[in-house]
């Protein structure tokens, strides 16, 4: 009998060197650059990045071959090890604090480096010798980075263009008014938020007053709620070391897409909905997985594509049935199934008795996303889109997710079943159901890949002996957190989306009155709170017998008839820029009275019935200075 070759992690790990410098290849070639001056579909630079790695390939090949036949047999003192573990930490925080920009082949070839480096990392770690109090380093790294990342939440990442205002706005309304009205469509539109998010913020807001810092530290708090519950799953499931990778990778991921969104919620919930799925298997109480299934149903609170997390779970129950009926071969209720339905139905049937009949704009956005609406070709562009979206926002995240799924393929249990069907089929789900994919959605996924990162540090530690299992497993947390460093690094010092908005509304108060009607954009509203009569620029959109065709006229704003009006040319609603435009020229008493050039808005000009004091009658654009 031929025994069979056993090979260590890290030969498993090269193994798999070559097949990432090919993903590379492909990634690169895919990737369309500008300017596009070689083959009609290159850059220069991306085109010698592209020869380089195939002119690199047999290297590649030959250098896998090698270092896995041979990298068992290389014996080096302890120091050039510890050395060595140390230019992995520093190439590490190097390569993810450079900046690349966002381009998806260039993030594949960084994952592909960090993959490498991990790998040597590891190799060179499990040859040192660690006092018993390092055990302690993973929870330092975790809590010092929960509150280190508390003051760059606030204001990272950069205000979007849309939607945090609105999220603020309906905060406020609740406020206000005891519901959540959207404050910036009213009067024109009485719309009302349906989740419970915007109710405890706008108790937060009341608090702490209005502003971006303000909302962003109340979704982190909540985001923490959610990473914690994560650690105590991963801690009972695993062990203690993977709980703090999760929580670590989870972090790093969890505030790069820390929006002011009820999204957040859905975070909570699924990562409660994946403990209690733990606890109900380990105590064997099948009656645990009712409440698994009410909290998947109130998860439509958070997003009301949320409800795919519930089919996906089903998806996975019923596997588990088929499982357990093809084993006994014979008859048998799989009542975690049963108990999963009934706390579905039920929890869906809270979330609908609370809101539904009151407010029926969720009603207007289900029926805004029906069941299989697309073809294969716009199904095929929302996946991709949602690569794209995880692997430039949260790529640590997305790979080490994505490894920990691979590991788990062959060798799983009922939670990883779960994971792995939870993730993907959502995924899947969400292409099929819905027209478009936001980057804040990837809130959704926080739970299962920051889980399933878990699992496959999980399978790297259980193929060491007992005596290597705690300082691999601190070798790969460091790893893991400096990558995550230096990805913030990166991020944070080059933070530009539309925190300019922000200025250029502190600007528009100390002109317009604050009893003026005033039209502006989503993002005007964390300084504008205190104009009750602001108005965002798609207000007109939530008109009762609001048609899209009716857009492009200006007539839609004749009924809100506003004292003043800014007009952000760079703002990527162009249709509504255009509407508000085609408005401001019907109106001959509109008068321009300040014009600014901001360097990710473009030009943006503050027009006004009645103008100021120091208005002159030629304005000239002039470049506004950005204050923090």
């Amino acid at each position: 009998m031929v025994e069979k070759e056993t090979y260590s992690e890290e030969q498993v790990l090269i193994r798999s060197w070559f097949w990432l410098h090919v993903v590379s290849v492909v990634a690169i070639a895919m990737q369309y650059s500008q300017p596009a001056t070689i083959l009609g579909r290159y850059s220069p630079t991306s085109f010698l990045i592209l020869v380089f790695f195939v002119i690199t390939l047999p290297v590649a090949w030959l250098m896998t071959r090698w270092l896995r036949n041979n990298i068992e047999n290389l014996i080096l003192p302890k120091y050039v090890f510890g050395a060595l573990f140390i230019v992995c930490i520093i190439a590490l925080f190097g390569i993810w604090a450079f900046h690349i920009g966002p381009t998806r082949s260039y993030a594949v070839v960084r994952l592909y480096a960090t993959f490498v480096i991990f790998t040597v990392g590891i190799w060179s770690v499990r040859h040192l010798e660690l006092p018993d109090r390092a055990k302690y380093i993973p929870p330092a790294i975790g809590i010092i980075s929960a509150v280190l990342l508390f003051f760059v939440a606030m204001n990272y990442p950069d205000v979007k263009w849309t939607d945090e205002g609105y999220t603020a706005s309906a905060a406020w309304g609740y406020i206000q008014t005891g519901r959540p009205l959207l404050t910036m469509f009213y009067p024109l539109g009485e719309t009302v938020g349906y989740s419970m998010m915007y109710r405890g913020l706008g108790l937060w807001f009341s608090v702490f007053g209005i502003s971006l810092a303000a909302g962003r530290t109340y979704t982190y708090i909540v985001g923490l709620i959610a990473l914690t519950i994560l650690l105590v799953t991963t801690r009972k499931k695993y062990g203690w070391m993977e709980a703090w990778s999760t929580f670590i990778v989870g972090l790093y991921g969890f505030v790069t897409i820390n929006y002011l969104y009820p999204d957040v919620e859905i975070a909570v919930l699924l990562a409660a909905a994946f403990g209690l799925f733990v606890l109900a298997e380990t105590t064997g109480k099948a009656w645990l997985h009712l409440f698994v299934g009410i909290l998947l149903g109130l998860s439509v609170d958070g997003h009301p594509v949320a409800y795919r997390l519930g089919i996906t779970f089903g998806a996975a129950y019923l596997l588990e049935w088929a499982i357990l009926l093809r084993r006994e071969r014979k008859w048998r209720v799989y009542r975690p199934a049963i108990y999963l339905a009934l706390g579905g139905a039920l929890g869906f049937g809270m979330f609908i008795s609370f809101y539904l009949i009151t407010n029926p704009y969720f009603a207007q956005l289900a029926s805004g996303s029906p069941f299989f609406p697309h073809d294969l070709q716009t199904t095929f562009q929302i996946l991709l889109s949602q690569f794209d979206s995880a692997i430039t926002d949260v790529p640590l995240l997305l790979g080490m997710g994505l490894l920990g799924a691979v590991s788990v393929l062959r060798r799983n249990g009922r939670f990883e079943r779960l994971l792995l069907i939870s993730f993907f089929g959502a995924a899947l789900i969400l292409a099929l159901i819905y027209e478009r994919h936001r980057p804040y959605y990837l809130m959704h996924s926080l739970a299962p890949l920051s889980l399933l990162a878990a699992a496959g540090l999980y399978k790297l530690k259980q193929g060491y002996p007992a005596r290597s299992q705690m300082v691999v497993m601190i070798g790969s947390i460091a790893l893991i957190a400096t990558a995550s460093v230096g990805m913030l690094t990166d991020r944070v010092t080059h933070n530009s989306n539309f925190g300019a908005a922000l200025s250029v509304a502190r600007a528009v108060r100390s002109i317009v009155p604050a009893d003026a009607v005033l039209v502006g954009v989503d993002p005007f509203f964390f300084e504008l709170a205190d104009y009750p009569h602001f108005l965002d620029i798609i207000a007109p959109v939530h008109r009762p017998g609001f048609t899209p065709e009716s857009v492009g006229d200006g007539q839609n704003w004749v009924e809100a008839a506003p004292d003043a009006v800014v007009i952000v040319h760079g703002y990527p609603l162009v249709e509504h820029v255009e509407d508000l435009a085609a408005y401001v020229r019907s109106q001959p008493d509109m008068q321009l009275v300040r014009c600014w050039i901001v360097d990710t808005l473009g030009k943006v000009e503050l027009f006004m019935r009645t103008a100021a004091e120091d208005a002159d009658s030629v304005v000239e654009c002039q470049p506004l200075e950005i204050s923090p």
